[in-house]
């Protein structure tokens, strides 16, 4: 299996990130690669599908909230509104699969459970849930407490030449964030694009408010937790004892219990 992996903390603008997302993702659709892993950070942003940018409210929400100084950038992944911050960290992964053996939640675990592990690292139990009132809600966010810490969403397209299917899976983690912010200018996106939609604060965490009790630097936590999911999805990804698509068939009964 070829495996490239593409890990940095600096931070960067919403819209490379999200181009060298699809760079791998198009990679492993044109039967380029066979599975990336991308974890990066950006600058202050409200990221939406491209759904969201039909709406004839958005572009007067985009300019309200671009003189606020969070400009409002459009992913090929499906899901809802997610503000970001250099606080948060995006993971994407990029693999092939046989269309005719993984579902989309499936699809889902082979990034939510190493990131469920890598959290279990730091003491934090999690498990993949729904969760209303929370940003981006959906059955496999990642939720600690009754309070979501991670968001995901994917897009998937056919392998040429072949009958597989490529797919990307994007995670957001909340990680050293001032999140009432974030839920603020996001609720002011949903009220100025005319959603009616509410994110409620007290739904959402993050992994510093989860481990408090830890000294290291905020930065030292986001690399720590970098390093743990990077190996996590490495030793699924690259194992020479059992392919991942095997190892999924075993772990996914797994998936939506907590991790202790």
């Amino acid at each position: 299996m070829v495996f490239e992996e593409h890990v940095s903390l600096e931070v960067i603008a919403p819209s490379q990130g999200l181009s060298q997302e699809l760079t791998l993702f198009e990679r492993v659709a044109n039967n380029e690669l066979d599975c990336a892993l991308k974890i990066w950070r950006c600058s202050n942003s409200v990221v939406v599908p491209y759904s969201i940018s039909q709406l004839d409210q958005f572009s007067y929400a985009q300019s309200c909230l671009a003189q606020l100084g969070w400009p409002v950038i459009t992913r090929q992944t499906g899901g809802d509104v997610v503000p970001q911050s250099p606080g948060s960290i995006n993971v994407a992964l990029v693999f092939k699969l046989d269309k005719s053996n993984f579902s989309i939640a499936e699809s889902y675990q082979v990034l939510c459970e190493p990131i469920i592990h890598a959290l279990a690292k730091l003491g934090i139990n999690a498990t993949c849930s729904a969760l209303s009132g929370s940003f981006c809600n959906g059955d496999y966010n990642i939720t600690s407490n009754d309070q979501k810490l991670v968001g995901t969403a994917q897009r998937r397209k056919k392998v040429k030449g072949c009958n597989e299917i490529a797919v990307l899976v994007h995670a957001v983690i909340l990680c050293t964030t001032n999140t009432y912010e974030l839920w603020s200018i996001a609720n002011e996106f949903y009220n100025k694009c005319n959603i009616q939609k509410y994110i409620e604060f007290t739904k959402q965490t993050s992994i510093r408010e989860l481990t408090s009790n830890h000294i290291e630097s905020d930065f030292g936590l986001m690399k720590n937790i970098t390093r743990d999911i990077s190996n996590e999805v490495r030793k699924n990804m690259t194992s020479k004892e059992v392919s991942y698509e095997i190892q999924l068939q075993k772990e996914k009964s797994k998936l939506c219990h907590s991790y202790r």
